[in-house]
């Protein structure tokens, strides 16, 4: 289950906030302090050059750049000390503007190579993140910033190639220019970056066109985050990658023609401090490996989906149990799903979804009761729905669709009250649908086509799921009883409602047909 792409550059926004701040730089480093007394706190010559880079822009409050944002610039005037505004820093002994943090501002307009922010020569921190420069070039002027130690451009539509001053940056500790989706990096500034800036603990370049066959070995051993998601990178991933010893985010999602081993990643430390991991959209060589999960024991998202990764998922996985958000969906594995999977008591998310996995789920998933969302769909798995996913009461999603089920709907599903989406479509479940699955208020799609339930079931009783957009019955063995059904009052007012093959005991005329945009 994919997030929306805004709200995950926005996760990965706050992401690389806490790491920014909280990891990189001393807090009173950035923090307004009152200078001494008889001391002149802003410097005239860079508070006009602030008002006078204001005057390029203007602020575009219906631009939805930012989850939150707030024109920080408007504030900005002559009367009040620079060093007060809003996103501006200074030395508390020179009065020098040393951060300049104008993320999420809504300011739309474009940044030449003659504007007055290249006059901040003591410029430590700029953050210009989620903002629309209009397609700006990045400025080979960004050199100049001889002291910067975070550079942030991200999601700020400037475009071009990024120029070769950057790399040179040498006291760059953070640098983000990701989702920038016109600018491109050559590769040996690629290499430059990686290799020549020692002092990097965090650099993010997801969605830059770099479309290198060569991804530099002799990494920065300070790195500590590094996304390079979407960028085109190719041929095969130095092994040195996973062996960084302080790496702990590493994003390589969309590069489908890097190749990765894990048989190499395998000989990790066993005390590797990699927490997140999302190397999805990739090309893997083999299946998953024992001891690349025994090594992880800090892993708190791991994302490997659609890859090539066959074989079955290996009883290890049991070994991360700080694990949050587990992800192998649109694979190749085959074989059960190890009962240590219950040892994930973090989990939140599991998606295994369109594998070839078998055998029953094990009862050992009950032990999962921080679960939200669960989809185990289009897989092989058999036999019944065990009792013990009742205990999962956090599920807000629960996606059991075409694999090959049997038996009935447990009746501890019906403990499951935050559900809003339920799937057992194309199974093999048997037995009659309960009133008791009126328990769950929260539901907004209901769907058990493509079964062999029996039995006969009274529509009005859906009357007690308001939110109810989609029910699908379509295909079994069911009978619809349509008597008692009062349109004009609680009765959902469907979207989709599957009906076929059902045999009905009274007409469906006294419905309001006309008020379904799908009726099968």
């Amino acid at each position: 289950m994919g997030l929306p792409i805004t709200l995950y550059m926005f996760l990965i926004f706050i992401l690389q906030l806490q790491f920014s701040y909280y990891y990189y730089y001393p807090t009173q480093a950035f923090s307004y302090s009152p200078p001494p007394r008889n001391h002149s706190i802003c410097c005239y010559e860079q508070s006009l050059a602030l008002l006078q880079f204001k005057e390029n822009f203007h602020i575009d409050s219906s631009a939805l750049l930012c989850y939150f944002s707030q024109p920080k610039t408007k504030s900005w005037n002559r009367v009040i000390d620079c060093c007060k505004w809003e996103g501006v820093t200074c030395d508390r002994l020179t009065g020098y503007v040393i951060g300049l943090d104008l993320s999420c501002s809504q300011l739309q307009g474009t940044i030449h190579s003659n504007s007055t922010l290249f006059k901040l020569s003591h410029l430590r921190s700029l953050n210009l993140a989620f903002n629309d420069f209009s397609r700006s070039r990045i400025s080979d002027q960004f050199g100049r910033f001889a002291s910067l130690t975070l550079l942030n451009l991200s999601n700020s539509n400037f475009s071009g190639h990024i120029p070769p001053e950057i790399p040179h940056l040498s006291n760059l500790v953070s640098l983000d220019l990701s989702f920038l989706d016109h600018a491109k990096l050559d590769t040996k500034f690629f290499e430059m970056l990686l290799q020549n800036l020692t002092q990097l603990r965090q650099i993010s370049l997801a969605w830059v066109n770099i479309s290198s066959a060569i991804f530099p070995a002799n990494l920065s051993s300070s790195l500590m985050l590094l996304d390079l998601s979407e960028t085109g990178l190719h041929g095969n991933l130095p092994n040195e990658v996973f062996h960084l010893p302080n790496l702990e985010m590493l994003m390589l999602s969309g590069n489908m023609d890097l190749t990765i081993y894990l048989q190499k990643a395998a000989n990790m430390s066993s005390n590797s401090p990699l927490r997140w991991i999302d190397i999805s959209y990739c090309n893997f060589s083999g299946g998953l490996i024992a001891n690349f999960f025994t090594t992880l024991r800090h892993l708190s998202h791991l994302n490997l989906q659609f890859n090539h990764l066959n074989g079955p998922i290996p009883s290890s996985i049991g070994n991360l149990t700080e694990l949050v958000d587990l992800d192998l969906s649109s694979n190749l594995l085959t074989g059960p799903i190890p009962s240590s999977i219950g040892h994930l008591t973090q989990l939140v998310d599991i998606d295994f979804s369109s594998n070839s996995l078998t055998s029953p789920i094990p009862c050992s998933i009950g032990n999962l009761t921080q679960l939200v969302n669960l989809d185990l769909s289009f897989n092989s798995l058999t036999g019944p729905i065990p009792s013990s996913i009742g205990d999962l009461t956090q599920l807000v999603q629960l996606e059991l669709l075409s694999n090959s089920l049997t038996g009935q709907i447990i009746s501890t599903v019906y403990n499951l009250t935050q559900l809003v989406l339920f799937d057992l479509s194309f199974n093999s479940l048997s037995g009659p649908i309960s009133h008791s699955i009126t328990k769950l208020k929260a539901l907004q799609y209901l769907e058990l086509s493509r079964n062999s339930l029996i039995g006969i079931v009274e529509l009005s009783m859906f009357s007690n799921l308001p939110d109810l957009s989609t029910l699908d019955l379509s295909d079994n063995n069911l009978s619809v009883r349509t008597t008692n059904i009062d349109t004009n009052g609680t009765f959902p007012n469907f979207s989709v409602l599957g009906l076929s093959s059902c045999k009905f005991q009274a007409l469906l005329s006294s419905m309001r047909l006309d008020a379904y945009s799908a009726l099968q």
